[in-house]
């Protein structure tokens, strides 16, 4: 139960923005958060340590 609220976490803070932002029809809020996480999914260091943090005991 605990990995599956972990993974919600992971999905609301990344998701939910970009979702907001679409539904406002705001376009620069739409491509700074695409470029955020373009930019966190190429640093696989930097992703899979706040993955970690997030999940700690991995799925």
């Amino acid at each position: 139960m605990q990995q599956h609220m972990s993974v919600a976490v992971l999905c609301a803070r990344e998701i939910l923005p970009l979702l907001d932002a679409m539904a406002a029809g705001d376009i620069e809020a739409i491509r700074d958060r695409r470029t955020e996480m373009i930019d966190w999914s190429m640093n696989p260091i930097s992703s899979s340590t706040r993955f970690v943090a997030i999940c700690p005991d991995g799925l």
